[in-house]
Parts: structure tokens; C-alpha cells; sequence
């Protein structure tokens, strides 16, 4: 399962076609829907599942792959506006929004967020960051490499 930074998520969504004035939007919604994950959810709006990053619902061939996920949301989007995730109408995804960060390029998108051999370690091809010991926390990084201002983990600031 990949992990997205809040760049990388902004670059998927502009190389998949979405507008890039809406991508800072579209990468907070992403991390208030999944944590930047791909991954199926259970129990969405409706007692539906989520798929992807954007937990697009009904799931739809191809959903856990980053790009086409992407992809699918770019579609959802251009057909049913923002209002489309709840996140979004319900507020969530202000926590998240940073409209200062820039977008991963495509082939920093592509070479990101590897699954290293190490149980629980993430490494990103900016640098590294392994939550070993940490089995099933969640954890927000924020920034990327060099520009990495803080990493959040069940709720408490570790970095």
C-alpha cells in the first residue's frame, strides 16, 4: 500500500488531468479521505466502500493504483464538483489544506513512496522516514526531504 506526502498527491492529481488550481484542494481532501493511502474502506456515505486515495465510491476497477484512482477522481470531479466528498462539504479537509506546498512532478510522483523490505518503514526517494515499532499507527508527514516541517502520529507531533 502506497503512502502519499501532500506534493505527491497534489502531482498525481495534475498528471492524471485534474486542474492545477484545484490540486491543493483535491490533496487535502485526499488526506482527510485516506491519509494519502490507497486503501479500501468500509462503511463510507451510505454504508458504501471507499476505494483509493480519493475513496471513490462505488469502487471501480483499478481503484487502488495511484493514477488511475487519480484518475477517477479527476472524472468524479469534472462530473460532480467538490461536492462530491464529504470531506470537502463537511469541512474535514481544512486541517490538511496547505496551498503553499509545490507539486511532485511525475517522475518524483512515480519513484515516491516505495514499500521498503523493513516492516512498518516508508522511504521516499527524498529521504526517509521508518516507523518501526509504530505497527499500525497512523501518521501525517508533513512536508517532503529537506522542506520536512513535522510528522504527526496517533495525534502527537514526533518530528
Amino acid at each position: 500500500m502506497a503512502t502519499h506526502s501532500y506534493a505527491e498527491l497534489e502531482g498525481l492529481w495534475i498528471q492524471a488531468g485534474g486542474n492545477p488550481a484545484v490540486a491543493p484542494i483535491m490533496a487535502a481532501i485526499a488526506m482527510a479521505e485516506s491519509g494519502g493511502r490507497d486503501i479500501m474502506q468500509q462503511g463510507q456515505p451510505q454504508a458504501t466502500t471507499g476505494c483509493g486515495i480519493w475513496q471513490i465510491t462505488p469502487p471501480q476497477a483499478g481503484c487502488q493504483d495511484s493514477l488511475t484512482n487519480a484518475q477517477q477522481a479527476v472524472a468524479k470531479y469534472n462530473d460532480q464538483g467538490l461536492s462530491a466528498w464529504t470531506t470537502y462539504t463537511g469541512g474535514q479537509y481544512r486541517q490538511f489544506y496547505n496551498p503553499g506546498v509545490s507539486p511532485a512532478d511525475a517522475s518524483q510522483v512515480a519513484s515516491m513512496a516505495s514499500p521498503s523490505p523493513r516492516t512498518g518503514c516508508c522511504v521516499w526517494s527524498a529521504g526517509s522516514f521508518c516507523m518501526d515499532g509504530l505497527i499500525g499507527w497512523s501518521a501525517v508527514v508533513i512536508g517532503a526531504g529537506a522542506a520536512l516541517v513535522g510528522i504527526i502520529a496517533a495525534g502527537r507531533a514526533i518530528v
